[in-house]
């Protein structure tokens, strides 16, 4: 990623965190939106350092803070709906894939799967 991208990320996600703490989650969650954003705006950038895995877990813990967010103030129907593009962005197709990797996204997905489960 750019440097200042990555910077704005980092913020955005500090922000959140701090705004959480203080008791605030619409505030930490307009945070958290904004850094989830800019991290897949970076997807298709070409010039991104960072390799897909790494953008992927960070927009996973950005996502898991969210998905805790929509939990804790009862709405169900937010939680489904960002869990599902999440999921829907991130996953990769297994077609694209080298046959050895395919194991490394089965793992994702399931992992996705056991989070989802644990949280509700």
């Amino acid at each position: 990623m750019i440097k200042e991208q990555l910077e704005n990320i980092r913020c955005d996600f500090k922000y959140g965190v701090y705004k959480e703490l203080t008791q605030e989650p619409g505030k930490a969650l307009v945070h958290y939106r904004e850094a989830y954003d800019r991290i897949r705006q970076t997807l298709s950038n070409s010039a991104a350092r960072s390799s897909f895995e790494e953008r992927r877990e960070n927009a996973d813990l950005i996502m898991i803070k969210m998905m805790q967010i929509f939990l804790g103030a009862g709405n169900f129907m937010s939680f489904i709906d960002v869990y599902r593009s999440h999921f829907q962005c991130f996953q990769q197709k297994l077609s694209s894939l080298k046959r050895e990797t395919w194991y490394e996204e089965y793992k994702w997905r399931a992992n996705w799967q056991r989070i989802v489960g644990d949280m509700l």
